[in-house]
């Protein structure tokens, strides 16, 4: 938790005449909290033997046929503690949730089927995680089945992914966000730059 603090002092040889004094003086202090900083990143895998996940699949996605894929979530906290934070994101059409799901925190992402919305709650992250030690980080699988109209184009995942959550030490409210996912998979290293277009 950190506190900037600034102390003004203010100095005058002018004395007013019903004073008995050298000269005036004037001081004063002001203090604000500074709120932290909390990182999102969304990421999107096909090959994540890391996770212990195996996806399988058509890749280059192909129409009409099913490719699994892992979805992350990470969350890198860093100056002070936040509480009720909430992690939404949609999942996109011709995208199915699988059930899959892991996590580094005592909660898990839970799936609306009705809105097709992702929904991860977590009731507070400690300062420094993430920086200092490992990062909060939830993953979950989904499935994707391309239709014709896609063919030439990316497949989309998941919608932008929001973050919302309170800092404990000045109050404010925290909202952010991440860029939505598709099958371009840039933070797959194994995908070759073009196997993320959709095929006949």
């Amino acid at each position: 938790n950190y506190l900037l603090r600034i102390k003004a002092e203010l100095d005058s040889p002018s004395v007013p005449y019903y004073l008995k004094a050298e000269r005036t003086q004037a001081v004063t202090t002001f203090e604000t909290k500074v709120a932290g900083l909390v990182a999102l990143d969304a990421q999107a895998f096909y090959r994540d033997a890391g996770s212990g996940i195996v996806n399988s699949g058509k890749l280059p996605p192909q129409i009409n046929q099913a490719t699994e894929y892992t979805i992350h979530w990470v969350i890198r906290n860093y100056a002070t503690d936040i509480r009720g934070v909430t992690l939404r994101a949609f999942l996109q059409p011709g995208v199915a949730w699988t059930g899959v799901v892991k996590s580094t925190s005592g909660s898990m992402p839970t799936y609306n089927e009705r809105t097709q919305e992702v929904i991860w709650n977590i009731e507070k992250i400690q300062a420094t995680r993430g920086v200092l030690s490992e990062p909060i980080q939830a993953i979950f699988q989904v499935r994707g089945v391309p239709n014709v109209t896609q063919v030439g184009s990316v497949f989309p995942l998941l919608g932008e992914t929001t973050l919302t959550a309170t800092d404990e030490f000045t109050g404010l409210d925290i909202s952010i966000r991440d860029l939505a996912l598709d099958t371009m998979l840039s933070d797959d290293k194994t995908v070759g730059q073009g196997s993320g277009i959709v095929v006949p």
